[in-house]
């Protein structure tokens, strides 16, 4: 594989890992707009019930159920999660950047602080006052 292959692959993995960072975004934007119509619905059912505890007056007939129906959908459509994004291949490394020691570390097993040998030796984050 000559060096203009590797470049090649290189450039369409990048444009392929920016084309799932866009989708990702569009996705989380999308989702937060689907919640705060879901909210603003949910507020609108709590104050209709409040005006009809507190007034009596009840609500316009079928307004709480196409309230309540508006949030399922919103819900589903939130839940669904973008063609682009369904592809888990892991994250893109392009073949001539091997993975820095600090990536490596991050996939290894976390190691679990030693516990101190006496219990007047303070262990990390303890603090000694004196």
């Amino acid at each position: 594989m000559g060096l203009l292959d590797k470049v090649k692959e290189t450039a369409a993995k990048a444009a392929e890992g920016a084309k799932k960072g866009t989708a990702t975004v569009k996705d989380k934007v999308g989702d937060a707009q689907l919640q705060k119509k879901a909210d603003e619905n949910a507020k609108q059912i709590g104050w209709l019930i409040v005006k009809e505890k507190t007034e009596g007056e009840a609500p316009p007939p079928g307004e709480i159920d196409r309230l309540v129906q508006e949030i399922v959908a919103w819900q589903k459509e939130a839940a669904e999660v973008p063609e682009v994004l369904r592809k888990d291949e892991g994250p893109v490394q392009a073949e001539s950047a091997p993975a820095t020691s600090s990536e490596q570390s991050a996939t290894a097993a976390p190691v679990a602080p030693a516990a101190p040998s006496s219990a007047s030796e303070p262990s990390s984050g303890d603090f000694k006052l004196d």
